[in-house]
């Protein structure tokens, strides 16, 4: 549960959730540790505590980053410790999951969340209309645009050298995505 205080006219007004409104989206860190941090800081600043990663933190060494937040995880083809990285998130929250797919639901939304390297699954989740997101990595380019009446998010790589290093905010109760790029 969630408590956000609001300030109106001087006057403090509490609200309970039971989820967050605000999620963190990133894939494929790769191993690149000071984009990672510089991501969970702006993350952090924005009082997101709940993290979607759509796999390819490579390393599981790269979780301890991850303290503080609530986190599903899908593991990608670059994740070979895939079972390090589970124990990890879940040592450090038992409300993190980790797997190659996830279905889950915050603030009345339906997630799937896959890295993306197996078509199959993918394509089977946003043709069945049983999601209000899918999220999903590996490709390593921003991607936002709906299926129907799903909406498929790819926040880009944090881990790609040559590409933008872009992750984004998922404000689920305005269905408003926030993408962002770091600079050198």
């Amino acid at each position: 549960m969630r408590i956000n205080r609001y300030n109106c006219g001087g006057l403090i007004i509490e609200r309970t959730r039971e989820t967050d409104v605000k999620i963190g989206i990133i894939s494929d860190t790769h191993n690149k540790e000071s984009w990672l941090i510089r991501a969970l800081e702006i993350l952090r600043g924005q009082d997101v505590s709940t993290l979607v990663h759509c796999g390819d933190l490579t390393d599981f060494a790269m979780c301890r980053h991850l303290r503080g937040f609530r986190v599903f995880y899908a593991f990608g083809n670059g994740d070979i410790a895939s079972g390090a990285i589970a124990l990890s998130l879940q040592q450090m929250n038992p409300e993190s999951r980790a797997d190659r797919a996830l279905e889950f639901t915050l603030d009345g939304k339906r997630f799937f969340v896959i890295h993306g390297n197996f078509a199959e699954p993918l394509n089977r989740a946003l043709e069945s209309g049983n999601y209000d997101y899918v999220l999903r990595g590996h490709s390593h380019l921003f991607e936002d645009k709906r299926v129907g009446s799903t909406r498929l998010i790819n926040p880009g790589a944090l881990g790609d050298w040559l590409k933008p290093h872009s992750f984004a905010v998922l404000d689920i109760e305005a269905d408003l995505l926030s993408p962002y790029e770091l600079k050198e």
